[in-house]
């Protein structure tokens, strides 16, 4: 397993659970490396093809391109975004990270902070480590189901992209 492990960032596990599927779940710190691992340690991955308001994920399309590796199952899940930060003032807040897919899917709410400086990270975990391990002037778009981890943050707006979702 990686040492950066992105397995906070969106939800297999549940789908793989309600399809009664035994497996084993390995994450890894990026996309190539969940391709690599495909056939030399793992039998199947599960990858982000497109998301509902950003399109696709350019990386996967690039990996599927030159890779021998097949899709053989399509995946629906509901991805919902919540803006954290570790002060209840909005105006104390001067970092912002998010996964740069985050980052566009949240744009609208995000404009607010334009004048602030954004942190592009390699992944939604990242970005909720990051705002975890941070003071009070940092904040993060984080996938809404992080918010059940044990920490509460100060400030929390959990509908804060342009497509909530069901």
């Amino acid at each position: 397993m990686d040492q950066q492990v992105p397995s906070l960032s969106w939800q297999p596990k549940k789908y793989i659970k309600t399809q009664n599927i035994e497996a084993d779940l390995q994450y890894f710190s990026s996309m190539r490396r969940t391709f690599s691992a495909v056939g030399s340690g793992c039998d199947y991955g599960v990858i982000p093809i497109e998301n509902t308001l950003d399109g696709f994920v350019q990386i996967i399309l690039d990996l599927l391109t030159h890779s021998d590796l097949k899709v053989i199952h399509e995946i629906v899940l509901p991805i919902r975004f919540a803006f954290v930060a570790n002060t209840k003032n909005l105006d104390d807040v001067k970092t912002i990270y998010t996964q740069f897919k985050s980052e566009n899917q949240c744009i609208d709410y995000l404009e607010q902070f334009r004048n602030r400086e954004f942190v592009t990270t390699a992944s939604n975990s990242q970005s909720y480590e990051y705002v975890l391990g941070g003071d009070e002037s940092v904040g993060a778009i984080i996938p809404i189901h992080l918010l059940d981890q044990d920490h509460t943050f100060a400030y929390v707006k959990k509908r804060c992209c342009r497509f909530y979702g069901q």
